[in-house]
């Protein structure tokens, strides 16, 4: 659905846009008085999106490095369309717009979240696909919702840098640090702790350090608040216990970290084209050694490393011969968890370069075009 709506969204607002642009005007007349111009930054697009359609015509896996893996979609096809919406937005940006849908959605978010890990299921009656885990947001239960979460919080100090902290500001704020405490993410609180750090570094320097102040402050007492308010109102209403994850366990790390050894090895298999987009979860078991495989499944289970790996398509058991226990087991890896390693598995490292180089050229025009709104861009990222 989501490939079909950002499809809608690119091909339809390009021609909506076309058509309030050139209003009156024939397509010859359009073009005469709109002549293609192509900057520097628009260039290295071009070639970072030609360069992952040729990963991806490339891959072992071409089907899946278009189109994705059946449970997520996110193939070479969504990141182009993805790169096409960008420059859609940069264009034609109805900001306003943006800044309610996203309040609007982390709040709902939050309350979704809440209501899980309280004990609530207000979703149980729509999912029943075998294909997704439910909960799906269930504090604990998925690592990525703290990650949306840390993606979303800081960034109304980017979007209200010139404009007045009205309602919708602290309907985005708020519930997306809230939502990172309560999510007790480890790799997420580091990453808005660290923002809030930057924002508060540059309030001082400019004087304006009482919102960051607060800011830090509430996401200091909601990360020590809200996991036992949360435990209290389960233990009163007799729900469901919630599962909040330990920020002293390494257990997630350590995981990624043979996920990580898996992606670099497949990158230096194919250091120029890389494997595709999405087909990780194909590959991984392929670049790690069955020693490394029965590690990283017995923590990414919470077993004791007493078990050992066998394969057995299209997944693996799990046996502990002082145990006697003998358990089938397929665990899906769709990406390795770390952007940059993701980029030089799907694309090769002539792609990671070409990306990153389009990086640091946005951050360059942006520093051209409005100084004065780097920082607040970095705080947010």
């Amino acid at each position: 659905l989501r490939f079909w709506l950002l499809l809608g969204l690119v091909f339809f607002g390009t021609l909506g846009a076309v058509a309030l642009q050139g209003r009156g005007m024939t397509v010859t007349e359009y073009v005469r008085h709109h002549p293609p111009r192509l900057s520097l930054l628009g260039g290295l697009a071009l070639l970072y999106a030609f360069w992952v359609s040729l990963s991806a015509a490339a891959s072992p896996l071409p089907w899946i490095a278009w189109l994705g893996q059946p449970y997520s979609q996110f193939g070479a096809l969504m990141l182009l369309l993805c790169l096409g919406g960008a420059a859609l937005y940069a264009r034609h940006a109805p900001v306003e717009l943006v800044i309610r849908a996203c309040a609007l959605s982390t709040l709902a978010m939050f309350v979704l979240a809440a209501a899980e890990a309280v004990g609530w299921r207000p979703l149980a009656h729509l999912i029943s696909s075998p294909r997704m885990t439910y909960p799906a947001v269930t504090v604990g239960l998925r690592q990525h919702l703290g990650g949306w979460f840390a993606i979303m919080a800081l960034a109304p100090a980017f979007f209200f840098r010139q404009r007045p902290r009205t309602l919708w500001f602290w309907l985005w704020l708020l519930p997306g640090l809230c939502g990172v405490a309560l999510a007790t993410n480890s790799a997420a609180t580091l990453g808005v702790g660290l923002g809030l750090a930057l924002w508060l570094l540059v309030g001082l320097l400019r004087k304006s350090w009482h919102l960051p102040l607060l800011a830090t402050v509430g996401f200091a007492v909601s990360m020590l608040g809200l996991p036992p308010l949360i435990t209290a109102l389960n233990q009163a209403l007799h729900l469901p216990a919630p599962q909040f994850k330990d920020y002293r366990s390494t257990q997630t790390l350590q995981t990624r970290l043979y996920l990580w050894q898996a992606a670099w090895r497949a990158a230096q298999a194919r250091p120029l084209l890389g494997w595709g987009d999405e087909t990780f979860s194909s590959e991984v078991y392929n670049h790690l050694s069955t020693q490394e495989i029965s590690a990283l499944l017995a923590l990414e289970l919470g077993l004791d490393k007493g078990y050992h790996a066998e394969p057995a398509w299209p997944g693996f058991y799990l046996i502990n011969p002082i145990k006697k226990d003998r358990r089938f087991v397929h665990v899906i890896y769709v990406h390795p968890h770390n952007v940059w390693v993701d980029e030089l598995y799907a694309h090769g490292f002539v792609g990671a370069f070409l990306g990153l180089l389009t990086g640091i050229v946005y951050l360059r025009k942006v520093w051209q075009q409005e100084s004065s709104a780097l920082l607040p861009l970095l705080v947010a990222v």
